[in-house]
């Protein structure tokens, strides 16, 4: 075979594999969802109902709208949504009671676009304590950002997705004081990166107005931080990209992979502000007497607005697995 014939074939070769693949590209779906949950609980101030999912090759912009409302420009985040992932917001002055629909719109590099519609059931009730999450096979779990998924009885976000700030809602939004029971297993953490994890006992969403998703956070959490090296109890509130404030008080520790601890949190409303207490043990040792903890009135400028404010776990760049979660009401520390 001439060398010219050999050229010719190559080139043919070329062609067709270029208009498999091709064809492939533009089969393929553009939206994939995560599951979604059947019911989506009470949410109030910043608080929001978040669909996530991944994006097909070839996305150049997406948009949204919820219950025929306006759109809204969905914009990557190298923090809450990397790329191809998205998480959609749906806030809580745009739920409705009973059902809603989100219509989420792509547009793709050198093919057609594509549409999809999605429905689920939003249920303002008053949250009803006391409550306790099993994490039973085959449960659709109440993810803020980043998959997560039930394993033998536990939850934690699906490996090989952690990232910054997994949050998993375990209550919808209530007023009042609350106190948190569950047990984890802390696997691994970034190597590089601080990572952490724990409960929130008051989470009350990114309060961050215009931008999809939004930036920022406002919580009083109870967790293990490795940049602190220790185990602390933390007021934040950030909106956008505007400096945050806080205030936080860490005392060391150092957890083990593969060990199950206890962690006890309360969450105290009082008139003055809000407390965040909480107790850390190693499974088979007695529960201590000691309360640590922070107060968000101490901060100056880091107390939380008030309102409603859910119950969530936090997996920050880690790979740790809950047990069971209770959530009860709780007097005020006098």
């Amino acid at each position: 075979m001439t060398l010219r014939r050999v050229a010719l074939v190559l080139a043919v070769i070329l062609v067709a594999a270029g208009a498999i693949a091709y064809t492939l590209y533009a089969r393929a779906d553009l939206i994939e969802f995560d599951p979604i949950a059947k019911t989506y609980v009470r949410r109030s101030g910043a608080l929001s109902v978040n669909l996530g999912g991944t994006f097909g090759a070839g996305v150049t912009r997406a948009t949204y709208r919820i219950n025929g409302g306006p759109w809204h420009v969905f914009e990557h985040h190298a923090e809450r949504s990397p790329s191809p992932r998205f998480v959609l917001e749906v806030t809580a002055d745009e739920l409705k009671q009973g059902l809603n629909k989100l219509k989420l719109a792509v547009q793709a590099r050198a093919r057609s676009g594509e549409a999809e519609t999605v429905e689920f059931t939003y249920d303002s009730s008053p949250v009803e304590l006391p409550t306790k999450k099993k994490w039973t096979d085959g449960d659709v779990l109440d993810q803020q950002d980043g998959p997560w998924e039930i394993k033998n009885g536990r939850v934690r976000p699906v490996p090989g997705t952690e990232a910054f700030d997994r949050l998993l809602i375990v209550t919808g939004a209530f007023a009042g004081s609350r106190r948190v029971k569950t047990t984890l297993i802390f696997r691994s953490g970034h190597e590089k990166k601080p990572f952490g994890f724990g409960v929130i006992p008051f989470w009350g969403g990114h309060p961050e107005k215009g931008k999809r998703p939004r930036l920022g956070w406002r919580y009083g959490l109870a967790w293990y931080y490795s940049w602190r090296r220790g185990l602390g109890a933390e007021f934040a509130e950030r909106i956008g990209r505007v400096p945050p404030k806080w205030i936080s008080s860490y005392r060391g520790f150092t957890p083990k992979p593969g060990v199950v601890y206890h962690l006890l949190a309360e969450g105290i409303e009082e008139p003055d502000g809000r407390t965040v207490r909480y107790k850390f043990w190693k499974d088979g040792d007695e529960q201590p007497k000691r309360w640590h903890g922070a107060k968000d009135a101490d901060g100056g400028n880091s107390k939380l607005p008030d309102g409603e404010y859910a119950v969530a776990l936090v997996a920050h760049r880690a790979q740790v697995e809950f047990g069971p979660v209770s959530v009860e009401r709780v007097r005020a520390v006098r």
